[in-house]
């Protein structure tokens, strides 16, 4: 019989043991998920205006085409900074493709420019245009 006692008090104290363990690991595993959420929403990136930055874009765009399509532009105002410039953007979702068209146009006014091909700058130069037909805020400021 004392043998029999014995026994479940052991039982007792393991079946204790395991369950203390298992609650102190669920503690454990929800303060990380807790820390976790807190550093999310610390990391999170601020709230943007989206129609300053279109309204940003669509000025910083037509400078620098302004300046790069004006017969006054500084000598050292090339199609390659005129890129720079607009890759230094940020995009409005909107704008996406203008943007990748710009950059695409310039730079093939860029790679005739250096190989010396007046019809490679020609074709980025009517892609330019094409542009601005497409875009009416670009004519507007033309």
């Amino acid at each position: 019989m004392k043998k029999g006692i014995f026994v479940v008090i052991i039982l007792v104290i393991a079946i204790a043991g395991i369950f203390g363990y298992r609650v102190l690991k669920l503690n454990k595993n929800a303060n990380i998920i807790n820390a976790n959420a807190g550093a999310e929403t610390n990391n999170s990136a601020p709230l943007v205006d989206q129609g300053k930055l279109k309204s940003d874009y669509e000025q910083a765009v037509y400078q620098t085409l302004a300046e790069f399509l004006s017969d006054s532009r500084p000598q050292n105002f090339s199609a390659s900074a005129a890129k720079q410039k607009i890759l230094d953007l940020t995009v409005p979702t909107e704008y996406k493709d203008l943007h990748l068209n710009l950059v695409l146009a310039l730079d093939e006014i860029e790679s005739g420019a250096a190989q010396a091909d007046q019809a490679k700058i020609e074709d980025g130069l009517e892609k330019l245009e094409a542009l601005k037909g497409e875009y009416g805020w670009i004519v507007e400021n033309f």
